[in-house]
């Protein structure tokens, strides 16, 4: 289905015995792969038969939604949000969730969608203590990291396995305007 031929998934989905479950080498299930490639025709058809599980994740616990939010696939990230039952929280084998690489990445639209789910954990750390926030600060990504520091709850004061800070993050990277905004911060520790 990654290469989001509508009429062809229709037709598979109809053969009898058909494992919509199944997967490639990478553990790809249809879903995935579509979702990863921004397929949005394929992703649409394969949710509405119903049998797909929306939260299978591939080998490196990949979920359609963190692969399409990695990619940057706008309308295969909201299609998925709106999918009852998906987990918006889950996270790939190295912790990484779909709000973590769209953060990383800049994606503010996909930031946006995914904080306007309810449940949403922002201060979700990966195994190396990474947060969204960290990552968006370590990247220069003003426009996210505001996003992220409006949310009711927000830790800006994680740190990870290395001992650094979104703040630490943002001044060994040099975003001048990231460290302000985060200066700005009550209670922010500069220790």
């Amino acid at each position: 289905s990654d290469n989001g031929h509508k009429e062809i998934v229709g037709m598979l989905l109809k053969v009898q015995g058909i494992n919509v479950s199944a997967t490639n080498i990478s553990g790809d299930t249809a879903l995935i792969a579509a979702a990863r490639y921004g397929k949005i025709d394929a992703v649409e058809i394969l949710i509405e038969d119903g049998r797909i599980n929306v939260n299978d994740a591939d080998k490196n616990g990949y979920a359609a939604l963190i692969w399409a939010s990695f990619n940057g696939h706008k309308k295969v990230v909201q299609t998925l949000l709106n999918v009852e039952g998906i987990d918006v929280n889950a996270s790939n084998k190295d912790g990484w969730t779909a709000l973590k690489v769209a953060s990383c990445d800049g994606h503010k639209e996909l930031v946006q969608m995914l904080l306007k789910v309810e449940g949403i954990d922002v201060n979700a750390a990966d195994k190396k203590g990474y947060t969204a926030l960290m990552l968006a600060s370590l990247n220069g990504h003003k426009e996210v990291v505001q996003m992220l520091l409006n949310m009711e709850g927000i830790d800006v004061n994680v740190v990870n396995n290395r001992g650094y800070t979104a703040l630490i993050w943002a001044s060994l990277n040099g975003h001048k305007e990231v460290v302000q905004m985060l200066l700005n911060v009550e209670g922010i520790d500069v220790n």
